[in-house]
């Protein structure tokens, strides 16, 4: 896997990662104390949490669409071809070839 398509793969992931990091340093850059207050630290650990939370949200709202995407290729349904994520095309490709091998056995 290439490294465009890595990032394709796991762009919610990066894209929180790189949104709580962005938000403790803000965080850190705008406190005069640097987070020596308790009220700075809990601020900053609640951003996090938020973050934390609205990318569960996500990643179980594309995790659904990709699994009933391969699911309407699997069984046959027309879908575009056009893939965002680089693994759904191997995944059925996979189960397509899978799904063939085992009608073929099934009808000898």
């Amino acid at each position: 896997m290439s490294i465009k398509d890595y990032i394709k793969e796991r762009w919610l992931l990066l894209t929180f990662a790189a949104s709580a990091i962005i938000f403790g340093s803000a965080v850190v850059f705008f406190s005069d104390s640097g987070l020596k207050t308790n009220s700075d630290f809990r601020y900053a650990v609640i951003g996090v949490e938020l973050l934390f939370l609205v990318f569960i949200i996500l990643d179980y709202l594309v995790v659904n669409h990709r699994i009933r995407r391969v699911d309407k290729m699997v069984a046959g349904e027309s879908v575009d071809e056009d893939f965002f994520y680089p693994l759904d095309k191997q995944y059925i490709k996979k189960y397509q070839k899978s799904f063939m091998i085992i009608t073929n056995t099934a009808h000898r």
